[in-house]
């Protein structure tokens, strides 16, 4: 006698969505400049102010909500009926001092990362600094010249000075002879 196991559920369909979001406290920025703590600090005053109530009783408040809402902003518009907006506003109000106005930050998939060695990648972004589209297109066309056996995803940013850390013009004002010379300096 054979018994039916269990009815699978189709997968979700995302053909809806247009734009991903991903929240990644924490990883976009090195842990020792304790910008996260400057933000749960701030979330901690948010609700203590919020709901009239010691700093402690807010502590436990919003660990609470973070465990059973998956975030404390979700559980304090669940609970409380608060609007998001000032709280966000307030709660990211915080010193980015730390950050480097020269740094740029490179997410990829396997995709890049096994088809590039990292001497390339960085070639590839000091050619480009200055114009990140440029960048992205430049990575991902280079995977795909290697072999390109995997989905490519990159996600690129720069900070404001980083091109001219680099040693670079953007691309679109150098000349053939600037853009010769940041070819042979990155190899």
């Amino acid at each position: 006698m054979t018994v039916p196991g269990p009815a699978r559920a189709s997968p979700r369909g995302f053909d809806h969505v247009d734009t991903w979001v991903f929240d990644l406290d924490n990883t976009l920025y090195p842990y020792h400049l304790n910008l996260w703590q400057q933000v749960d600090d701030r979330i901690r005053d948010y609700i203590a102010r919020f709901l009239a109530v010691s700093r402690d009783e807010a502590f436990r408040v919003q660990k609470d909500y973070y465990k059973r809402y998956g975030t404390t902003l979700r559980g304090m518009m669940i609970e409380h009926g608060m609007k998001p907006d000032d709280f966000l506003d307030y709660v990211h109000q915080i010193d980015y001092s730390p950050l480097e106005p020269d740094a740029a930050i490179l997410l990829c998939s396997d995709g890049l990362s096994d088809m590039l060695p990292t001497t390339t990648i960085a070639q590839i972004v000091r050619q480009h600094a200055g114009a990140p589209p440029r960048v992205v297109e430049a990575l991902v066309t280079a995977a795909n010249d290697a072999g390109g056996r995997d989905n490519i995803t990159v996600v690129y940013a720069e900070m404001p000075l980083f091109a001219e850390r680099m040693g670079s013009a953007t691309p679109d004002s150098m000349t053939p002879t600037e853009a010769s010379r940041i070819a042979a300096t990155t190899r």
